[in-house]
């Protein structure tokens, strides 16, 4: 590990963690900030959708076949806007095609990065 990085939790978060300190046996948590620095954290995290690159999961919709997501059930679903642009960068990367649909080169996109079996 070359850096440690900190960043801002929620206190859903911190609770959550606090609560690992004595799962298995009796435990400690110990606190690097105040209980006011506590109470002005927010409540909850933003969900992460709502942050993210979404070109990876228009294309994979777009592989599935699914052409309106909010089909799908979704804990939180993406937003319209963001997913539009993610839309029109595949569009213009020849993932897609004009109707939505993944190209072979898409396809082909998707596997990049994933673990093969290393006999095929």
């Amino acid at each position: 590990m070359s850096r440690l990085e900190t960043v801002t939790i929620s206190r859903a978060s911190a609770d959550q963690r606090r609560g690992r300190a004595g799962r298995t046996a009796p435990g400690v948590c110990y606190r690097l900030w105040s209980e006011s620095a506590h109470a002005a954290l927010a409540a909850q995290s933003t969900p992460e959708i709502l942050e993210a690159d979404l070109a990876p999961l228009a294309l994979e919709l777009a592989c599935w076949g699914t052409q309106d997501p909010s089909t799908l059930a979704w804990i939180d679903a993406p937003p319209d806007a963001t997913l539009a642009q993610a839309r029109t960068l595949l569009q213009r990367l020849e993932a897609v095609d004009e109707r939505g649909q993944a190209t072979p080169l898409g396809r082909r996109m998707t596997s990049l990065g994933r673990i093969r079996d290393w006999r095929t």
